[in-house]
């Protein structure tokens, strides 16, 4: 399947939830599948994935705001762990890398994930940290996985 089936098929998938019915799992899913299409492959042709994208601009604009609750708020628990359990810094540096690639490659268009939240926390605890292993293709740009090298 193509880069442009792939994008496509994963807003077909979630099409169902971003006009309504709001589950964290299928939009964590839905990131997760951002994510990793912007470091296959969007990072390097992002005039195609906003054209690709069109049909979907509506939609996705409409949803941003639950994006921000469903996503960033609910992945913000599970990083900051608990009394008994230290942050975690690796599903901090996923769930970033996914904020980053949904708005280098829909922002512009649809609006911006609001990531200033986990940004400010990363911040306050990177010091304590070691650094996870970088995925492929990660982008200079995303610090998070880099500054460990």
């Amino acid at each position: 399947m193509d880069y442009k089936e792939q994008l496509l098929d994963l807003f077909e998938q979630n099409k169902f939830w971003i006009e309504g019915e709001e589950k964290e799992a299928l939009i964590e899913r839905f990131m997760d599948g951002i994510g990793t299409l912007f470091l296959e492959y969007f990072k390097s042709h992002l005039d195609e994935a906003k054209e690709w994208s069109r049909p979907y601009h509506e939609v996705l604009r409409k949803s941003v705001g639950r994006f921000d609750y469903y996503y960033v708020h609910e992945q913000m628990r599970d990083i900051e762990g608990h009394s008994w359990k230290d942050p975690d810094w690796d599903l901090a540096c996923k769930v970033r890398t996914n904020i980053e690639s949904f708005n280098t490659m829909l922002g512009s268009t649809v609006g911006k994930i609001d990531d200033e939240e986990l940004v400010e926390f990363m911040d306050q605890i990177d010091m304590h940290f070691f650094w996870p292993e970088s995925p492929n293709n990660v982008p200079l740009t995303h610090w998070w996985w880099q500054k460990g090298l």
